[in-house]
């Protein structure tokens, strides 16, 4: 899909049309914090009975937000909210650092929630913590916290951002389009049909293939070479015994 609107409808109906004419009904889906994504995605796979006008939805297709993508909203507007007050105009740098880390773990807590018990809690401490910075919270987060708490994430094999795809979007943008000088769509089709479509089938054949084995990040060498430990432990203990 290719538009330049930021409403919901050009994601409503290229949905519709997965779901229509492909059969395309995931089970969840991760986005970034947008309104105006989850409104499409609920009025094509969450409303009760097709009728989109009762605006009652299901949790047929689970929606989750990104945890970096909320992260970044909260530390934004805690720079913004959490500054000296007329009342305190000496309060130092180290003051309102302080302060405003101790309102992101606060917030933290509450994304780390095991339960919705657990999470009620978290959020009794917070909202007497910070009248300024919890309107905005209640405002934009407590009513999709179904949508980024852990306490309502069971399932999700341990996937909490969509760093993968940005990284792809930030690929796409700086390896094929930096030269882009024409906005127009059809040159944009041409690099996407011609440039971009043949590398990804010949890196996924070559992935598939174990011609050239994918290259991992840190995060999974650091995994790898613990387990190599671990299993080298175990080996030795048992030639030990």
């Amino acid at each position: 899909m290719i538009t330049n609107s930021q409403a919901q409808y050009p994601i409503l109906y290229w949905l519709q049309w997965l779901k229509d004419e492909h059969g395309y009904v995931p089970s969840r889906v991760m986005i970034d914090d947008s309104d105006t994504e989850i409104a499409a995605i609920n009025k094509v796979y969450n409303t009760v009975n097709d009728d989109v006008s009762s605006g009652t939805y299901t949790d047929n297709v689970k929606i989750l937000i990104c945890h970096w993508h909320v992260l970044r909203a909260w530390k934004k507007n805690i720079l913004t909210k959490l500054t000296a007050k007329p009342s305190t105009p000496s309060k130092t740098l180290k003051e309102k650092r302080e302060m405003r880390e101790a309102a992101l773990s606060l917030m933290m807590n509450m994304m780390r929630a095991e339960t919705p018990v657990d999470f009620d809690l978290e959020h009794e401490k917070f909202e007497t913590w910070c009248i300024d910075l919890y309107q905005y919270f209640e405002r934009e987060f407590l009513r999709k916290r179904e949508k980024w708490s852990q306490a309502w994430r069971n399932h999700h094999h341990h996937v909490s951002t969509n760093n993968y795809i940005e990284t792809w979007h930030r690929q796409l943008k700086e390896v094929y389009l930096p030269s882009l000088r024409r906005q127009r769509v059809d040159v944009l089709v041409y690099i996407l049909w011609g440039l971009v479509l043949p590398d990804l089938m010949q890196d996924h054949l070559c992935t598939v293939g174990k011609f050239r084995l994918r290259t991992m990040n840190k995060a999974e060498r650091t995994r790898l070479a613990r387990v190599n430990e671990l299993n080298g432990k175990h080996i030795f203990t048992g030639l030990s015994n």
